[in-house]
């Protein structure tokens, strides 16, 4: 059977937005071409199933310009040959579970298989599931079960909440653990995809553990609902994937909104700014990397600059919101990152700041990137859901037999340093999101910042030194116990920070940052190596061996690590005679 295809980049325009054309048959910006409407086979071909396999590894293997980036190569060949061998024992609707599943081993999150007007995934649960750094809760339901919304949820169906949304996620194309709060809700409420990944028992009825008050506990099934729509419906943070109305955490408060959600949820505005007087702070939140219809990106730019120029007398801190940008066209951003060059004056230390979240995304991490390359801007929030060195522009095929559609990234895109090899982006001051910081309104983040509460790690290196670094780095580490993303060095931002205190002659600095290193990064033989010849300059050789062979045995073939260790063997022996 021929195959279609279509280019699509992702920096153009936005996954979610994507999802919501796909559900449309690919009108509007997006060009068709001959579009296939046969449904999924109703019963099962298995040689036509394995060869949509067949024909999706081939894709991935001549597109992705690295699909062995996160996992290696004979890994997922396997998982994708078991599948092939389960086929005869599954139905369409779970062999398409699979397949995603198969294709989220990449953790790639612009490589994915989009679902939008698949008619087997058409029945779903009328609430929204958000995930807080305290639980998951219910932050939007129809109004049947309006005394539910805010309810923590404490097991969905077989699973924990947590548990639940970390299966899902299997399913789900993320770079990161990091991107599970912006990617599942979209999925969780899914009937089909529930019962495929055995969540729930049947599609009918969802099954529900909450907590109300605090105290309370009690046990509620939801009945699915039909509803022919897309999986880019929980872009919408008050949205239920059903027609019926709705409550929401915020439907007793549109009137009275935090600044970070006021327009977002009355407006969806894509670009806005406002002067805090009382904390001479211009606050501009930027939500989609795209044109808005009334104003393109440059004419706001523009306007704002022009804003800031006049008003800058009123102006110490510029606070650029990008929280809740998911990403858009990435060509666009050159002005903004061109007037924050030319403005030195509002990119220093202490006056620039960034706030991201779980939903920073593809261009709007592309910005981020730009932004920490050019200006000494802090960022502030919670990790990114890209990273800065990440896959995209995808192309877009279907699977000759299902009509299932695949999208593979085409490009490579690299903004931050070549090792970085993390799926997100932390901040240098970290501030979680809970629920009830969310549902009050509370916004810990801006807060800190207009506060003058922002105080980094590398900051206090600098100004206070490595004793006060220390205990502040103790105090983070007790303090965020449950954030694994809280620290903000890689290993090569660490490795420079202590190779300058070594280079400043503050050896016992020095020790203490390459120890920090080893702790974070035990398996890199480069912070061992690091670590040995700090030692071997204070005249320790029996720690610098120690290092040396931890860093042989990470690499064993390294050439340097043999010569010093050889040649401290040889001080040794002469020493010994």
């Amino acid at each position: 059977m021929h195959t279609q295809r279509t280019v699509y980049s992702s920096l153009l325009i936005p996954l979610s937005i994507l999802t919501l054309l796909l559900a449309t048959h690919c009108t509007g910006s997006v060009r068709h071409v001959g579009h296939r409407t046969q449904s999924i086979a109703a019963t099962i071909d298995i040689q036509g199933w394995r060869s949509d396999i067949d024909f999706l590894l081939e894709r991935i293997r001549s597109v992705h310009p690295n699909p062995w980036f996160r996992i290696p190569e004979e890994e997922f060949v396997g998982h994708a040959q078991q599948l092939k061998e389960d086929i005869p024992s599954l139905d369409t609707k779970e062999i398409t579970v699979r397949i995603m599943q198969l294709v989220a081993l990449l953790r790639d999150g612009h490589t994915l298989l989009p679902l939008g007007g698949n008619p087997s995934f058409t029945h779903w649960f009328p609430l929204r599931l958000d995930q807080f750094s305290d639980g998951v809760f219910i932050t939007a339901i129809d109004n049947a079960y309006a005394k539910l919304v805010g309810a923590k949820v404490l097991r969905i169906g077989n699973l924990s909440a947590l548990e639940a949304f970390r299966r899902v996620a299997s399913a789900t194309s993320i770079d990161s653990c990091h991107s599970i709060p912006k990617e599942v809700p979209a999925y969780i409420s899914n009937a089909t995809i529930l019962k495929a990944l055995k969540i729930i028992d049947t599609g009918h009825s969802l099954p529900l553990e909450l907590q109300i008050h605090r105290t309370e506990r009690v046990k509620i099934s939801i009945p699915s609902v039909e509803w022919r729509a897309n999986f880019g419906w929980a872009r919408n943070r008050y949205h239920i994937p059903a027609d019926s109305e709705s409550v929401n955490v915020f439907s007793d408060k549109m009137d009275k909104l935090p600044l970070h959600l006021k327009n977002l949820l009355t407006k969806g505005d894509y670009y806005w700014f406002e002067l805090l007087p009382d904390y001479t702070t211009l606050y501009v939140q930027f939500n989609s990397v795209n044109d808005a219809e009334t104003e393109t990106f440059h004419q706001f730019v523009e306007r704002l600059w022009d804003y800031y120029d006049e008003h800058s007398e009123m102006i110490d801190k510029f606070v650029l919101d990008i929280r809740y940008n998911d990403g858009g066209n990435g060509y666009i951003l050159q002005p903004l990152i061109h007037e924050f060059i030319k403005h030195e004056e509002i990119s220093k230390r202490g006056s620039l700041y960034v706030i991201t979240g779980r939903t920073t995304f593809s261009a709007a991490v592309r910005c981020l990137a730009q932004i920490i390359e050019h200006t000494d801007a802090i960022t502030v929030g919670e990790p990114t859901s890209g990273p800065l060195n990440w896959f995209s522009d995808t192309e877009l095929f279907e699977l000759p037999y299902s009509g299932l559609y695949l999208l593979v990234s085409q490009y490579f895109w690299q903004k931050g340093h070549p090792s970085d090899e993390r799926g997100y982006c932390p901040p240098d001051f970290p501030v979680p999101v809970t629920s009830q910081d969310y549902f009050s309104g509370t916004d810990q983040a801006l807060e800190a910042i207009l506060n003058d509460r922002v105080i980094t790690l590398e900051d206090i290196l600098q100004n206070e030194g490595i004793g006060a670094f220390m205990a502040e780095y103790e105090r983070r580490k007790e303090r965020f116990v449950h954030c694994d993303w809280w620290f903000p060095y890689t290993e090569f931002e660490l490795r420079s920070v202590g190779y300058d205190a070594f280079i400043a002659g503050k050896v016992d600095d020095a020790i203490s940052v390459a120890k920090l290193n080893t702790i974070h990064h035990p398996k890199s033989y480069k912070v061992w190596d690091d670590l040995a010849h700090i030692y071997r300059t204070r005249g320790d050789n029996k720690k610098a061996v120690e290092c040396y062979r931890r860093s042989s045995d990470l690499n064993s073939g390294r050439v340097s690590t043999k010569y010093y260790l050889n040649e401290l063997q040889g001080e040794a022996d002469k020493a010994g005679k």
